[in-house]
C-alpha cells in the first residue's frame, strides 16, 4: 500500500487571528502565542524586512535621533500673598493698649524690637481685612508706632489703607483715617495724593449725611488742611482752595486755620480765591472768627524767623496790593 501524500504546511496564524478569535455570541481578546524559530533558523537567515537593523548596502539609512531640546526654566514662584485674618484673630485683636503695654514690659532696646517687629507683623495681617473695625484698630496701632518713628506711615508700604478709610460712613473711623493721613500727606507719597483729594473734596461739600454728622465731618477735613501736612503739599492746596470758601463764610475758625496753611502753601493761586473771604472773616460777630482772622495776617504778613512752613515769599505778596482796601 502506497504511502499517503504528506499534506502541505498549513500557515502560521497571524497576530489577528491569534489575539481576536470568535466565538458565539462574545468576542474574546486572547494574548498572542510566543511561537520558537523552527530548529536550524538563525537570526542571519531572517528575512532582511524582520531584522530589526539590516546592515545591508542597499538599506536605507535612518537619519540620527536627536534629543528634543529641554523647556526653559519656568520663573520662580511669586510670593504667597499674605493670609487674611481669621474670625480668631479678629475676635482677639491686640488693641492700641495692649501694644503699649507690651512696648513698656521690656524697655530695654532688645525687648523694644522684639515688641514693634511683632506689632508690625499683625498690622501687616490686620489692615488687609474685609472689616473696617478690624482694619481701624490696626491703622490706629500703625499710627502710633509712626508717631515714635517705629514705622514712618509715608514711607511704609502700607499707608494705601489709610485713604480707604477715608471713605468709612463711622466717624470714629474716619477720625483714626484722617489721624494717619496727616503722617502721610508728605512729597515722598504724591502717589495717594489723587485719591485723598477726592476724598477731602466729598468731605468739604454737602453730602448724605446729617447736619451733625456732616459738621463734626467737615471739622476732621479742615482740621487735615489746617496741618502741616497741608503746607508739605502744594497741590492739595490748589485744588481744594475753593472748597474753603463756604466755610469761610460761616465765620468757621476752623477754615480760618485752613485758610493760613493754604494760602502759605500756594499764595499764587489761592490769595484771589481766599483773600475776600478771609477778609469778611474780620468783621465776624464771634469773636472766635474775628479773633482767628486777626492772628491769619498777622502770621501771614510777619512770619516767624524759624517758621519753615510758611515761607518768606509766600507771605510777602499779601502786603501789596491787597491791604490797600483794609
Amino acid at each position: 500500500m502506497a504511502p499517503a501524500p504528506a499534506s502541505a504546511p498549513q500557515p502560521a496564524p497571524s497576530l489577528v487571528d491569534t489575539s481576536f478569535q470568535a466565538l458565539p455570541g462574545r468576542l474574546v481578546i486572547v494574548p498572542p502565542r510566543r511561537t520558537r524559530p523552527p530548529a536550524g533558523e538563525s537570526a542571519a537567515s531572517r528575512p532582511a524586512a524582520l531584522s530589526p537593523r539590516s546592515n545591508s548596502p542597499n538599506s536605507p539609512k535612518t537619519a540620527a535621533i536627536r534629543p528634543l531640546p529641554l523647556p526653559p526654566p519656568m520663573p520662580p514662584a511669586p510670593p504667597a500673598p499674605v493670609a487674611a485674618p481669621s474670625l480668631v484673630d479678629t475676635l482677639f485683636q491686640r488693641s492700641l493698649d495692649d501694644l503699649v503695654k507690651s512696648l513698656r514690659a521690656d524697655p530695654s532696646a532688645a525687648g523694644e524690637s522684639a515688641a514693634v517687629a511683632r506689632a508690625l507683623s499683625e498690622i501687616q495681617r490686620e489692615i488687609r481685612a474685609a472689616d473696617a473695625a478690624t482694619k481701624a484698630v490696626a491703622l490706629q496701632k500703625l499710627t502710633y508706632l509712626s508717631s515714635l518713628h517705629f514705622a514712618p506711615v509715608a514711607s511704609h508700604p502700607l499707608a494705601f489703607p489709610a485713604i480707604e478709610l477715608l471713605a468709612s460712613p463711622h466717624l470714629p473711623h474716619k477720625r483714626i483715617a484722617y489721624l494717619a493721613a496727616s503722617l502721610l500727606l508728605h512729597p515722598a507719597s504724591l502717589s495717594l495724593l489723587p485719591l485723598a483729594t477726592h476724598q477731602l473734596h466729598k468731605d468739604l461739600s454737602p453730602s448724605a449725611f446729617s447736619a451733625a454728622a456732616q459738621r463734626h465731618v467737615s471739622a476732621l477735613a479742615l482740621q487735615l488742611l489746617a496741618s502741616p501736612a497741608a503746607a508739605a503739599v502744594p497741590d492739595l492746596a490748589i485744588h481744594l482752595a475753593q472748597d474753603l470758601v463756604p466755610h469761610l463764610f460761616r465765620s468757621c475758625p476752623r477754615a480760618i486755620a485752613a485758610a493760613t496753611r493754604v494760602i502759605a502753601a500756594s499764595p499764587s493761586a489761592t490769595v484771589p480765591v481766599l483773600f475776600k473771604p478771609l477778609a469778611a472773616c474780620l468783621a465776624s460777630p464771634d469773636p472766635r472768627a474775628s479773633t482767628a482772622a486777626a492772628a491769619a495776617f498777622c502770621d501771614l504778613s510777619a512770619p516767624p524767623a524759624d517758621a519753615g512752613l510758611f515761607p518768606p515769599t509766600g507771605a510777602r505778596s499779601l502786603q501789596p496790593p491787597h491791604y490797600v482796601p483794609l
